[in-house]
């Protein structure tokens, strides 16, 4: 159960934090922002014990476990029990009391779902098409199910001296049967989704043997509303589904959804169900602000180590106010703690940055709290987190030391510290520098822009250039479009015109195309959101040669071929044996690389094909139509990207799929009129300098007069297309196949991209070939120039 991210924002957009200091104390005693940077709740949820209501589902394809192994499995975390782990977690204020509805007549009263498991999971058209399709029909059959299982369980009435509310358990906990039953006890109800379908990789064999439904952490545990864990996962995920139940916030990277930056910030250093001290203190109100206390002036300072249990006034950790009204510092001891609380065996001191305002919740750097890792400069957790400490060699923290004192939106922290003593219980710090005032005025909305570099300018064709920029502070709002501004001026600017924008954080390089020989170009990345832009203070120049290199680098850059959600969800159904299915895929996908290459749709005799109805999954139908913007498009697609990234990828896959059957890119072989009604399709004209056609027949005698005229095809940085009309595989008869040529190296092989991932006679992966290898195993096979979207 995740907090509602409204209530997160509600939460945190109440705090504010003001540097001043109140009075001439030592630095320990309560400055302004207190009284609302403070324990949102100043007593615990629940005090001593709390009921937790335990509901067993089983499935008609799963078994539950024997109660005995059900019991030990789920109420044990590492160690110890949950009970106990919580009344250590909480210092004794609280705990959970677990009581399994009807125990006493197990297994009489496990529930029985009407439906296999399979059909609260996510869709899955080879492994499980009986899931749901989209969120709200996700949503309807997990209300279902949850309500029919607790009118199941009113019926077994509490036990006697049950701490409860109003005869009701405090906290209701779903637990769910997945372990699979043997396949008799189930394939009768299931077959009937299987109808008339066949699997491509053993078409003979029963398709129900293939039913793998694949439970995600949200399946059948979907929509993450209620306490609900899996029979067959131990106590630490129950632990901290209660942690929730408590008021304590997931702490790990959301941005693998949102912006393409893997990692968890408090990766290594979490302590307690869901993250570092300051969850409990913000959220639990386990500890009280003389254990937290805010260091407002220099001086020597001794923090406990940051066990579970506090002894009096011990601090058992600082804020320190940094020179950002956003920011601030948390410093904590780790020494002598043992699983599952806490790092056993690590000693040393961390550091963390907190955003306390959070304007960008859970899409800013960092989401919320962030630990110092080493050498990881844009805070992305991608280096390992930094321990403080003699052993450690790491005494200092300043805007020197690796890792510096600077906060996520670059600028100087003002703070400063050294080590000056250390024992196993405690280390002692002098705080030398502290932030005395706060960026304000302009400055401040300064800081909040994103900030971006320009690293490299490369593979320079005559014509185009490939650029390289890096993401270093995602800004707050969270940056809406970044990319590179061009021209033969310098200082170039978005307004100016010439830029190459991306927007949706999965890549970070782009081909710019189009260009003059012999002009110089001025190339700077820039970077905006709401409140403005930014430029790259690099600027790189480039001059477009006119000479042929050597090479050609691969000119396609994505994840399209044989990608699992394109082939999954959008394969053109021309085969009932499934490999039409293929063939489909393939041809998709050699339009969808294409028209994202030079960023414009395909105009088929006359129509933009643009504007089309999606056949794409449906809960995205909603937002199907529209021109395309190719700027947009998620170059690296997976079922894990939010719905709102992936709308113009999905149109232009169901523009692609269209197409391709439409124009007989799907065919089964080469009619007498496919270079006809290909031409006049695709609006093909003769390449540059040839009077033989756009397609010509590839053939081993031509090999030798097509390559170099291929080679000048890449250099222009035009991708040459390649349909193939394969030998028949008996007892499969394949369709055509097609294959991409975008790269040449200094030895003469091509760079063949199979859009489908690899080719179906031979099995063979996107890599460097002869030419000749695409005349293996083929009937006929021909090239096509220019294959592009036209002006």
């Amino acid at each position: 159960m995740r907090i509602s991210v409204l209530l997160l924002l509600q939460i945190l957009l109440s705090i504010s934090i003001h540097a001043e200091s109140l009075d001439n104390d030592p630095g320990l005693s309560k400055p302004q922002w207190n009284k609302k940077f403070a324990p949102k709740r100043l007593r615990p949820i629940f005090e001593k014990g709390f009921s937790v209501r335990m509901i067993l589902i089983d499935f008609p394809d799963t078994e539950m476990p024997k109660l005995d192994s059900l019991k030990r499995k789920s109420l044990n975390f590492g160690h110890m029990s949950v009970t106990d782990y919580f009344k250590e977690y909480s210092q004794g204020i609280t705990w959970p009391e677990f009581i399994i509805a009807g125990e006493k007549s197990f297994p009489k009263n496990v529930f029985r779902a009407p439906q296999p498991i399979g059909y609260y999971c996510e869709y899955d058209f080879w492994n499980n098409p009986l899931g749901y399709k989209n969120r709200a029909e996700g949503g309807k059959r997990a209300k279902e199910l949850k309500a029919a299982a607790n009118k199941f369980a009113a019926k077994f009435k509490l036990p006697n001296n049950t701490p409860s509310r109003g005869g009701r358990a405090h906290v209701t906990c779903h637990v769910y049967a997945t372990t699979k039953k043997p396949m008799s006890a189930w394939q009768k109800l299931i077959k009937p989704y299987y109808k008339d379908r066949k699997h491509p990789w053993n078409p003979n064999k029963d398709i129900v043997e293939f039913y793998k439904p694949k439970i995600n952490w949200s399946d059948p545990l979907w929509p993450n509303s209620s306490v609900q864990v899996q029979a067959s996962s131990g106590g630490g995920t129950l632990a901290h589904e209660l942690g929730h139940v408590l008021g304590a916030p997931d702490f790990y990277h959301a941005p693998e959804k949102f912006d393409g930056v893997k990692g968890s910030p408090c990766e290594g250093c979490s302590f307690g169900p869901t993250g570092p001290g300051y969850c409990r203190y913000i959220y639990n109100a386990f500890l009280v602000e003389r254990n937290y206390p805010t260091l407002t002036k220099p001086g020597k300072y001794t923090i406990a180590a940051r066990k579970t249990n506090p002894a009096g006034d011990n601090i058992l950790g600082a804020f320190v106010l940094s020179t950002h009204p956003h920011y601030v510092y948390q410093i904590e001891y780790v020494s002598g703690e043992k699983a599952p609380l806490g790092n056993p065996g690590k000693k040393g001191l961390l550091v963390h940055v907190i955003n306390v305002t959070m304007n960008a919740p859970y899409l800013g750097s960092p989401d919320m709290c962030y630990t110092y890792h080493l050498n990881d400069p844009w805070f992305r957790s991608d280096g390992k987190y930094a321990f403080f400490g003699k052993a450690h060699g790491r005494t200092s923290f300043h805007m020197e030391t690796e890792p510096s004192s600077r906060l996520p939106n670059l600028m100087d922290g003002g703070i400063s510290f050294d080590i000056v003593e250390e024992t196993k219980d405690s280390v002692t710090i002098d705080l030398k520098k502290i932030a005395t005032a706060q960026v304000k005025g302009s400055q401040y909305k300064a800081t909040l822009l994103p900030k971006i570099s320009l690293d490299k300018i490369d593979e320079v064709l005559p014509g185009s250039f490939r650029a390289h920029c890096n993401v270093q502070y995602r800004g707050e709002p969270l940056l809406t479009e970044y990319g590179f501004c061009y021209d033969t001026r310098p200082r170039p600017q978005v307004r100016d015109g010439k830029y190459f924008p991306l927007y949706h954080r999965d890549r970070y390089d782009g081909r710019i195309l189009n260009l003059r020989p012999r002009l110089k170009y001025y190339v700077r990345a820039y970077a905006k959101n709401k409140l403005g832009i930014f430029y790259s203070k690099e600027e790189l120049t480039v001059v477009i040669p006119e000479a042929a290199p050597s090479k050609v680098d691969p000119l396609l850059d994505d994840s399209f071929s044989g990608n699992w959600t394109i082939q999954q969800y959008h394969q053109s159904k021309t085969d009932s044996s499934g490999e039409g299915t293929q063939v489909g895929s393939a041809a998709l996908t050699t339009l969808l690389k294409l028209m994202t290459y030079y960023r414009k749709p395909f105009s088929v005799n006359g129509n933009n094909n643009s504007r089309t109805r999606t056949r794409s999954r449906s809960r995205t139908s909603s937002n199907s139509n529209g021109q395309v913007d190719y700027t947009r498009i998620h170059t690296q697609p997976n079922l894990n990207r939010p719905d709102f990234r992936m709308v113009e990828f999905y149109k232009t896959v169901s523009t692609s799929d269209r197409i391709s059957k439409a124009t007989g890119m799907i065919s089964s072989k080469f009619d007498k009129d496919f270079d006809k009604n290909f031409i006049k399709a695709f609006k093909l004209r003769n390449p540059l300098g040839s009077r033989k056609g756009p397609i010509e027949a590839f053939t081993k005698e031509a090999i030798k007069e097509l390559s170099p005229r291929i080679i000048k095809s890449l250099v222009l940085s035009e991708p040459v297309v390649i349909a193939q009309e394969p030998k028949l595989s008996s007892p499969i008869q394949y369709g055509l196949s097609w294959v991409i040529i975008d790269g040449v190296n200094e030895s003469g092989k091509f760079h063949l991209v199979y859009p489908g991932g690899k080719d179906r006679q031979y099995r063979r992966k996107t890599g460097w070939y002869s030419l000749e290898t695409l005349l293996e195993g083929v009937n006929k096979a021909k090239i096509i120039w220019g294959l592009k979207p036209q002006k």
